[in-house]
């Protein structure tokens, strides 16, 4: 159990040093790429509800 906790506070650790702008670039594709995939879906769906309305 201690050493869970042990690779629990390392990943916390991790997570708290700041990111590399290359990181963070590409944290930001990422996000962009899921949003737009997000956006797609609901327009898809906003399409097809007006279709059956």
């Amino acid at each position: 159990m201690a050493d869970q906790q042990g690779q629990t506070d390392d990943k916390a650790a991790q997570d708290d040093r700041p990111l590399s702008p290359e990181s963070m670039i590409e944290e930001k594709r990422r996000a962009d790429e899921l949003l737009e995939r997000r956006l797609s879906r609901l327009e898809e769906a906003a399409g097809l509800q007006r279709l059956t309305t």
